[in-house]
């Protein structure tokens, strides 16, 4: 009887593993971004990975206008460049590891430069959901090392576009929130 029930839960478990989508390391992608409730902006950011190595680039880009803090007509602009690597350890989980150097153009205030470390895991659940989790560790000319964790989920309505969604809580309670589109090259 024992036998029968491994046999049967190794066979209901094929069909996951077989539809598993791939987890694409090329992409561009189109955002709406929310920091609490004190600034949103669009956001646009990609990703290019370096033949079968699992290695990629990534950059990106947002704007956004913190009125609430800073007054009107103040403008954040933030962009980043860096590289990743995923390591795959079956068809359905990658361990990530991130590295950028981010500026925060500020205007009438001047940039401010930092870098980005992040760590953690992305995973597919059938053909069309695919799951993230990161630990972060960012720092900045103006602010000492601060740690942060980010939860997503992108849900895949073809093999080129799928609607995510990612937000990045911070140690003093703060959030920000990203919805949008990607297109998977």
């Amino acid at each position: 009887m024992k036998n029968t029930l491994i046999a049967l839960a190794l066979l209901a478990a094929l069909p996951l593993s077989a539809q598993a989508a791939e987890r694409s390391n090329t992409f561009v992608e189109l955002n709406y971004s929310r920091v609490q409730s004190v600034a949103d902006g669009f956001a646009a950011r990609g990703s290019f990975e370096i033949a079968d190595s699992g290695f990629y680039a990534l950059a990106g880009y947002t704007n956004v206008d913190p009125a609430a803090i800073v007054g009107d007509g103040v403008d954040v602009d933030t962009w980043y460049v860096g590289g990743g690597y995923a390591y795959t350890l079956n068809e359905q989980f990658d361990l990530i590891g991130e590295g950028v150097y981010n500026r925060h153009d500020i205007a009438g205030l001047g940039d401010i430069d930092g870098h980005k470390l992040s760590a953690g895991a992305r995973a597919s659940f059938g053909e069309h959901l695919e799951a993230l989790v990161k630990a972060n560790y960012t720092e900045t000319d103006l602010t000492p090392g601060q740690y942060s964790g980010t939860v997503g989920l992108n849900v895949k309505l073809d093999e080129r576009i799928s609607a995510l969604t990612e937000v990045e809580f911070f140690e003093r309670g703060n959030r920000a929130a990203t919805v949008g589109v990607r297109f998977n090259f």
